[in-house]
Formats: structure tokens, sequence, C-alpha cells
């Protein structure tokens, strides 16, 4: 249904990383979510009233709660639209992972307050009169659930929208919660036991436990989570492509929200390149990244020695020493600078971000392993880490 919508409703409906697309995406399955949680809540508001089960009533205030947290998505991807101003030349885009945390509050909301009714009830409970209406409306419940589920998590990924997808996890987290009310009612009526309260706690754990895992995944890029391992490959293969560079490194992605990627690394070409005809394959780079990945990319020139026999040699050398030490660990920029008394060896080291305690142990290392290998030398080592 909702692919029919968006045939019929949305221009260029396709186009995912256009912005305009993206509104028009999160407003359709922003209506059909409301009317869907409100009629869901309605029934079974109307379901709990002639049970009297607190598992029930609280599964319909769960359902009017996802109305707010529909609302919450469809403003944060609006307010993600707006052009850049001076305060914000990258744009407002992080205002979609603001709003999907708002929304995965709301859920851990929602599932202490269901689990504080729930404990209540265990301690007085009450009657419960289970009907075959009741059953059928929770079953019905449960497929509605499982479709928004289909349609926001499918639709979120296509359109990268942290909110769409934190709606799609309340929304299998809905379908969860009424499967186990549901069998607290088929336990209650078929063999008479009342766990309608340890039903209710049964679903407030695990919608807890979802929108902690939503608060998670949302907050994640703002503290600056490293980009996916194929967009890297992907960026990597485009800057590679060109024959006249030779290798990249020191490769940084920073996200402004979803479809805002800027892009910076450094690109090995060679030294007695033509400095211009260089530049122009630079740019050239730059533009397919934006045109294929949608990044905006800043490239820096590093000038490397291509035909130096005895630097390659050094630097082929102390490659397969390092690997005796770690195969994590590689080096860049290497270069070697002649003096009267010494030659300095220089070279950037990038060891794995768990290393960080070890930094100057590792460091000690390989100018221990540069001054064995090279007597005369001074090594000059620079120790980075991954970004990526």
């Amino acid at each position: 249904m909702i692919s029919l919508f968006a045939k019929m409703f949305i221009k260029d409906y396709k186009d995912y990383n256009n912005p305009n697309v993206r509104e028009a995406y999160s407003r359709l399955t922003g209506i059909v979510g409301i009317v869907l949680n409100v009629l869901l809540s309605g029934v079974k508001f109307f379901a709990g009233s002639i049970t009297g089960s607190i598992a029930i009533t609280a599964d319909a205030l769960n359902n009017l709660s996802d109305t707010a947290g529909t609302f919450i998505s469809m403003a944060g991807m609006k307010l993600a639209g707006k052009s850049p101003d001076p305060d914000h030349p990258f744009g407002h885009g992080r205002i979609e992972y603001l709003s999907g945390a708002a929304v995965a509050v709301l859920i851990v909301t929602m599932g202490i307050e269901l689990g504080r009714e729930s404990i209540s009830r265990i301690a007085k409970p009450g009657n419960i009169e289970t009907g075959t209406l009741a059953i059928v409306i929770l079953i019905l419940s449960i497929l509605v659930k499982a479709y928004m589920y289909i349609y926001n998590s499918k639709i979120g990924k296509k359109i990268n929208s942290p909110g769409l997808k934190a709606v799609a996890i309340d929304s299998i987290s809905d379908c969860v919660a009424t499967f186990v009310v549901l069998g607290s009612l088929v336990i209650n009526k078929y063999f008479g036991y009342n766990i309608d309260g340890w039903g209710g706690i049964a679903v407030s754990a695990f919608i807890i436990y979802s929108g902690i895992k939503v608060i998670i995944e949302t907050v994640s890029p703002l503290l600056g989570k490293a980009p996916e391992p194929e967009l890297v490959d992907a960026i990597c293969d485009i800057v590679c492509s060109y024959p006249e560079i030779t290798n990249m490194h020191d490769l940084i992605v920073h996200s402004y929200g979803p479809g805002r990627l800027f892009v910076s690394l450094h690109a090995e070409v060679p030294g007695d390149g033509d400095l211009f005809a260089l530049h122009d394959v630079v740019d050239n780079a730059e533009y397919e990244l934006e045109k294929k990945l949608g990044c905006k990319a800043v490239i820096h020139m590093d000038p490397i020695l291509m035909d130096d026999s005895r630097t390659n040699t050094m630097k082929k050398t102390l490659i397969e020493e390092i690997a005796r030490i770690s195969t994590e660990i590689s080096i860049h920029d290497f270069r070697v600078v002649d003096g009267p008394t010494h030659m300095n060896v220089v070279f950037d080291a990038v060891i794995p971000i768990e290393q960080r305690v070890n930094k100057a142990k590792i460091k000690k290392q390989l100018e221990e392993l540069v001054i064995k290998l090279w007597k005369s030398s001074h090594p000059k080592i620079n120790i980075e880490f991954p970004y990526h």
C-alpha cells in the first residue's frame, strides 16, 4: 500500500537522497502510522474495558504514545530539511538523530509506566473476562503492527532515516508486547491462571530494552560513530581508480545527518608529476565522490618519490619488519632526509584505536626497529589512529 501511495503522490519517488523526497516519505509514513495507531488504540481500549485487563489497556496507551512518536519523527524530518544558515553552515540534518532519540525516550517512558502498573496488578489481581472478541482484536493488532514494522523499516533504510528506523523498532516491540498480552489472555481463558500482571511486566521489560537500544543507535552518530566499512571501501575504490593516485590514507568522514557527508583524505601522487594535471585529477575524484556517494570531499595531495630505489627499498624492508611485530600497524608518508652526520627516517604509523594506551610503547618499539635497521638514522615517527 505504501509503495502504491509513493508512486501516486511522491515525485521522483526513487530519488532517496533528495531532501524533498525524504520529507515526502516521512510525511506519507507518518500519516499512515497515525491513522493505524489511533484505530489500534481505540479498539484496544474497548477490549481492555470489556475484559478488565491492565495489560490490554497498557498496550492501548502504548499505541497512543506511538502516535506522538510519529509526530516527533515527522517534525524532526521537517526541521532537518531546513536550508543551511550562517549559524549552521552544514545544515540541520542532525535533528533527525535527536528526533529518533526523542521517540526512544518516549518508548522507555511508556515501558517504565507499564511496569509500574503491572506491579500494582500483581499485588492486587483483578478479575479478567476473556472473550473471543478481545483475542481476535489482539491478533489483528499484531498483524497491523507487523505491517507497520515492515514498511517503516524498509523506507527507513531507503532514505536512511534514524526517525523511521526508531519507529520501526517501536512497531516490532509492539508486536511482541501484544503477543505477550494475547498469551496471558489465552492462558487465563483455557487454564484459569491470571498472569495479567506478569504479562505486563514482560511487555514492559521488552519495551524498555528496545527503547534503550534505539537511544544508543541514534545518539552514536552524534558522538562521532565510525563510517560503515562499505562506505570506506566505496570511497577507496573511487579515489584509487585514478592511475595518478597510487594510494590514500588519513580518511575522515563527518556526518551532519543522513545524506550529509563531508569527507577529507590524503591522496598519494607522484612527486615529479605536473602539479596542475594532478590537481585536475584530484578535482575529478572529489566530483565523482559527490556524484556517486553524495559526499562533499576535500582531498590533500601527498607527493611521493616514485623512482628513488633506496627509499623504496627501505620502505619495503620497514613494512616487512613491522609486520613481524604486528600486522595491524601500517605506515605512510615515508621519506628519508639526509644530513651531514645522520639521516632522518620520517613516517606516520597508524595503530588500532584499541592500542591507544600503548601509544608510547609502540612508538619506542618502532624507533628501536629503525635504529636497528639503519644505525646512522634518527627516526621521526608520528603515531596516528584510524578514523574508520
